[in-house]
């Protein structure tokens, strides 16, 4: 009977308390919690000698993120006579809107405003005295585009971003057939990064 009595005392204690740990283990998982900004970098990119970064925050109101990004592009020109390097960097503020409401997921449609610098060389000069390089020349200015995407977010806590876009930047001022600067530049985005 001794034996008996915290056994039976046990029992009921499990009784009572299943109506209560009941509800509480039905209950879904937590959400995770909502995103605000996100960081990320073009690594698809880096091999070819092109780096972009880029930095988004949501604002308050649904659906719209503001950005800032960069890129930074070095082409290495060798030839027999000459030996010369190109550069070309942006820098560039963007406003988004994604129109499911959702900062970082899904479509999203943006306009950028931002800097393009440039310097190049023509290549060699060839005369009589023989080859050297070209003078480089540098050229900056301001830009204007637009640009249509589609950004993931994966993983449980779905931290993990992806993003595509194409767009197109134009130039705001004219340019020059030989100026280092182009007067359209396409526009593309493979970004992976992380939200938080």
């Amino acid at each position: 009977m001794s034996l008996l009595r915290p056994l039976l005392g046990g029992a009921v204690a499990l009784l009572l308390a299943a109506p209560v740990a009941a509800p509480l283990a039905a209950q879904a998982p937590a959400a995770p919690r909502p995103v605000r900004q996100a960081i990320g970098v073009n690594a698809l990119a880096l091999p070819f000698g092109l780096f972009s970064a880029e930095y988004e925050v949501a604002l308050p109101t649904p659906g719209f993120a503001f950005g800032i990004g960069g890129s930074w592009l070095t082409t290495d020109v060798d030839d027999d006579d000459y030996d010369a390097s190109d550069r070309d960097a942006w820098v560039e503020l963007k406003g988004l809107y994604y129109p499911g409401e959702r900062p970082f997921r899904g479509f999203s449609l943006g306009l950028s405003l931002g800097v393009h610098s440039a310097r190049n060389s023509d290549g060699g000069i060839c005369d009589f005295n023989g080859c050297r390089d070209a003078p480089r020349r540098s050229q900056t200015a301001p830009t204007a585009g637009v640009l249509v995407s589609y950004d993931w977010l994966l993983g449980r806590a779905e931290r993990f971003r992806v993003g595509l876009g194409v767009g197109a930047k134009r130039t705001l001022r004219d340019v020059r057939r030989n100026d280092p600067l182009e007067q359209v530049y396409p526009d593309g985005r493979f970004i992976v990064g992380v939200a938080f």
